[in-house]
């Protein structure tokens, strides 16, 4: 019996020990960033995707909060969003560093980007018969 007890004592003291360790100083989280969206695109497809995918491989929390508020301070402002891609991939930065800031208990901040991201116009079809022929030819509807 002794020598079970002085296991789970031990595997205890390891576990507290790997979790103070993934702490940092300042106390924030070193653990790997994992983004909630998925981004199947490449760099050449533009500037602002360029700086989308920087932010999205990030590789902790705390580089990616700086780098998805650099790009939103770059591009939330800019009233002109070239099509649905720049759009989606601005309100999926949105919510992505509100994730973060409510992850990090930031959470007037994170309130904040929620209102924020509703703030986008929401592309209207004119002629609702070509979006379904490019949504068929691109795949993205049935």
């Amino acid at each position: 019996m002794w020598p079970n007890w002085t296991r789970l004592v031990l595997l205890a003291a390891i576990v507290c020990l790997a979790t103070i360790a993934e702490v940092s100083a300042d106390g924030a989280s070193s653990k790997k960033y994992k983004p909630v969206f998925e981004v199947k695109l490449t760099p050449d497809s533009g500037e602002l995707v360029a700086d989308c995918l920087r932010a999205y491989r990030s590789s902790t929390p705390a580089v990616a909060i700086q780098r998805w508020e650099a790009f939103l301070g770059k591009y939330a402002g800019d009233l002109s969003i070239g099509d649905l891609t720049e759009l989606t991939l601005l309100r999926q930065a949105h919510l992505e560093l509100m994730r973060l800031y409510y992850q990090q208990g930031r959470v007037t901040e994170a309130d904040t980007l929620l209102k924020k991201a509703e703030d986008y116009e929401v592309f209207s079809v004119p002629e609702p018969a070509k979006a379904q022929q490019w949504c068929g030819q691109n795949k993205y509807c049935e």
